[in-house]
């Protein structure tokens, strides 16, 4: 019979960027379902990565002078669309000097706990109390 290859699950993973207490947040504009949602730096591949793959990443290279510590890595967070279940993994880093990524604004986390995020990311919030001081 006819086999069908399952679509590769999208895996996100979100760059918690913290500097001074402060994080970097941006609203999505996209014309999707996480439309004037908010997300952290955002990196999206199709399949599990390891740890020495996670720090490979391009976001990495835009960080001048390893300017960062990694504080933590997530477990991986799911959350059930209506056709696809996607993952995310949490990267929370702290970097050493002001960073510079385009359309990101630097929030406090009071601030960022009056914005409206993706369950995905709402469900790591609460449970890894990243943010709360």
């Amino acid at each position: 019979g006819e086999w069908t290859l399952v679509p590769p699950k999208p895996q996100f993973y979100y760059f918690i960027g913290e500097f001074n207490g402060n994080f970097l947040v941006k609203e999505r504009t996209a014309k999707d379902i996480w439309q004037n949602l908010h997300e952290f730096i955002l990196a999206e591949e199709n399949k599990k990565l390891t740890k020495s793959e996670i720090l490979a990443m391009d976001i990495f290279r835009q960080i001048p002078d390893k300017n960062y510590t990694i504080h933590s890595f997530s477990e991986f967070y799911t959350q059930q669309l209506t056709h696809q279940t996607i993952h995310g993994c949490f990267i929370h880093i702290k970097f050493t000097k002001k960073p510079v990524f385009e359309n990101y604004t630097s929030l406090c986390s009071i601030e960022i706990s009056k914005l409206a995020f993706p369950k995905l990311i709402n469900n790591y919030l609460q449970q890894a109390k990243t943010l709360v001081q």
